[in-house]
């Protein structure tokens, strides 16, 4: 198999709000203020499943309560 492609680094922050298990996945370029808001998004919304953001480089960003969410088009 032929991978042309470069991976993405990537970093991984977990965190607990109450009992419940929260995951903030990013780049590593994402900007710092964008990567708050998600994970504050998540954490204070207990009606959402999971959140994904671009900053406007185009790092992506994909915060989530629990298991990763199969729908989400952000992946490891």
């Amino acid at each position: 198999m032929n991978d042309n492609h470069k991976s993405e680094a990537m970093s991984l922050i977990e965190m607990l709000s109450g009992d419940e298990r929260l995951t903030v996945l990013c780049s590593h370029g994402a900007d710092p203020g964008c990567v708050e808001l998600a994970a504050n998004m998540i954490r204070v919304n207990t009606r959402l499943r999971y959140v994904e953001l671009l900053d406007v480089s185009g790092n992506k960003i994909l915060a989530y309560r629990g298991n990763h969410p199969e729908e989400a088009s952000f992946r490891i």
